[in-house]
């Protein structure tokens, strides 16, 4: 609870503050990447890892390919010479930097383009999918949704989540930005949100099953570690800067 308040916190200050927060659990998650391999590589990847966001994020979208695409032959030559980094450890890291790097390039221009209430709305939206589907599941769900990664998780609960996320967050959209972002957009978005914020859930389990552990960390002791806590809001986030990006092009188009 304390740190969830000194997220808030730091979210609501400054913009500043804000990217703090998203280089701080970035790092917490690479070391978190790096950890699943229990003969734990070249600690320069994670190292490596963070540059490679912390610049990729400063940067326009050509240079952020260009720094990823860096960082992929520089891990690539890494892997050829320690054979503890396997090829699995390669790809994941790879997909890891990419994912977060476009989350974070995704939440730094919804904040710019509606402050700090934008953040808290996908963030809201990501909450309300897991509750709405905790509470749907529990009541009405019978049909497992993906019984090898998810043994609890029903279709009727990820059809419940998507619902009530939908209907909280397109509430809370159109009433708070009040012509700050496209209505159009605030609708896209929060059909989105729900589906990308249950497929990041899974994701990130397939890669917990994968180097057979339970969680990502003791970060939050009976919780997990930071990536389990931000699965979801990861891939919502890097969802929406897909959307920001696929709008700015229609925009332009027209």
């Amino acid at each position: 609870m304390a740190l969830a308040s000194i997220a808030i916190f730091m979210i609501f200050y400054s913009e500043g503050t804000f990217k703090l927060l998203m280089f701080v659990l970035s790092m917490i998650s690479c070391i978190e990447i790096w950890t699943l391999n229990k003969k734990r590589y070249f600690i320069g990847i994670p190292v490596l890892m963070f540059i490679t966001i912390f610049i990729s994020v400063s940067t326009s979208l050509v240079a952020q390919i260009a720094w990823l695409s860096i960082y992929f032959l520089i891990a690539t030559l890494i892997h050829l010479t320690d054979e503890r980094f396997r090829l699995i450890d390669l790809f994941l890291s790879f997909v890891i930097v990419f994912i977060i790097s476009m989350a974070i390039n995704g939440l730094t221009t919804v904040y710019q383009l509606g402050g700090p209430i934008a953040i808290l709305w996908i963030f809201i939206a990501n909450f309300m999918t897991d509750t709405g589907a905790y509470f749907v599941g529990s009541w009405f769900g019978k049909r497992k949704l993906n019984e090898r990664l998810s043994p609890k998780k029903t279709v009727e609960g990820a059809i419940g989540g998507w619902i009530f996320s939908f209907m909280i967050s397109l509430i809370f959209g159109l009433v708070v930005f009040d012509g700050q972002l496209s209505s159009n957009f605030i609708i896209v978005t929060s059909l989105v949100i729900p589906i990308t914020a249950q497929v990041g859930d899974f994701f990130f389990s397939s890669i917990k099953r994968v180097y057979n552990i339970k969680d990502f960390g003791n970060l939050f002791p009976g919780h997990g570690g930071m990536l389990d806590r931000i699965d979801s809001l990861l891939f919502s986030a890097f969802a929406v800067n897909l959307l920001l990006i696929l709008w700015g092009v229609l925009v332009w188009i027209s």
